[in-house]
């Protein structure tokens, strides 16, 4: 709680807030979490029916490069063409702690902008976003709602 803010928790599925609400909307490190490309077209519909005409959706995911990340995306990948995953291609369980799994979708930067326009954004910026003290690495673009 924050004495001069109040806060709203709400589903990225069902967005709680009024059509044309917003400026701009921000899907920080969380898109690559929903776990299928229906699920993510239905957030990019949220997002934009709550955007104002001329807003902006900031999207920023991961991008991968560490070798455990890879051994991954191998491993779901050939258990997919084995039959043998209830996954979809690029989709991958990471262990985390010995006590669960992280889902994840490991984006191309093609198939990110593919899904954000197949949503009816238009995308002005698109890139790689870099921290080289921690060396990570994030996919961004910025996308306008039309007018």
């Amino acid at each position: 709680m924050h004495p001069l803010s109040d806060f709203i928790t709400g589903e990225g599925l069902a967005i709680p807030f009024p059509d044309k609400h917003f400026n701009k909307i921000y899907a920080i490190a969380s898109l690559h979490h929903i776990s299928s490309k229906e699920l993510r077209l239905k957030f990019l519909s949220e997002a934009k029916r709550a955007l104002k005409p001329g807003g902006l959706l900031i999207v920023a995911v991961w991008k991968f490069y560490e070798k455990k990340e890879i051994f991954f995306l191998l491993k779901y990948t050939l258990l997919e063409l084995l039959g043998m995953s209830k996954l979809n291609f690029y989709d991958i369980f990471e262990p985390r702690a010995n006590k669960t799994e992280r889902y994840y979708h490991w984006f191309s930067k093609k198939e990110l902008e593919n899904l954000v326009e197949q949503a009816g954004f238009k995308i002005i910026k698109f890139g790689i976003a870099r921290n080289e003290k921690a060396k990570r690495r994030n996919i961004f673009l910025v996308a306008e709602k039309s007018l």
